[in-house]
């Protein structure tokens, strides 16, 4: 390289900290899996870039639990194990589990659950709005422990009904509703 000639580029720095797992109520346990599912997605990416070693860097999740009483108390209460028996494995595991079930195992309400969707019809390109609307729609039926609900017939119509009343306008409402029954009466 002669003197003349100078290197252009980016140094890219980030700091990846493990989200803090505080509590097991379910609130809780929901926030933390979607922040780690974040975090692990982001470490991955990173080691790529870096080419490190995901194995190497990626942290317990006993080393997320914080404060360690929790842990504690969880292994000789709930699980009826020593603290040193629980792998990560088991932790994610049951993790999941409790997330994937309405807090306290009572009945998620749809309607409670899905109040804060809506059909942005500020978004100009018609196929962003739908997208949108349907993630948003899918966002909030996970974080609300409904995606079980989604497979069971019964409890599928009041959730697709409250999602459906989102849409505007009426006729387009109209017109998506009349195809989703269509569609159902096919499955049945």
């Amino acid at each position: 390289m002669n003197s003349d000639t100078t290197r252009e580029g980016k140094v890219v720095l980030s700091l990846l900290t493990a989200p803090k797992l505080t509590s097991f109520a379910h609130d809780k346990l929901v926030e933390w899996l979607r922040l780690w599912e974040s975090y692990t997605r982001e470490l991955k990416e990173e080691c790529k870039r870096q080419s490190s070693k995901y194995a190497k860097l990626v942290p317990t999740i006993r080393s997320c639990i914080d404060p360690p009483h929790v842990l504690t108390y969880m292994a000789a209460t709930v699980w009826k194990k020593k603290e040193d028996e629980l792998e990560d494995e088991f932790l994610l595991s049951y993790i999941k589990e409790k997330t994937v079930k309405p807090e306290n195992d009572g009945v998620p309400d749809p309607e409670k659950a899905l109040a804060d969707l809506f059909w942005d019809r500020s978004e100009g390109d018609i196929f962003q709005r739908v997208v949108s609307f349907l993630a948003d729609a899918h966002k909030l039926v996970a974080e609300n422990s409904l995606l079980d609900d989604l497979e069971n017939p019964t409890s599928r119509k009041p959730i697709i009904r409250e999602i459906l009343l989102k849409v505007t306008p009426a006729s387009l409402r109209d017109l998506v509703t009349s195809h989703v029954k269509r569609e159902q009466l096919k499955s049945e």
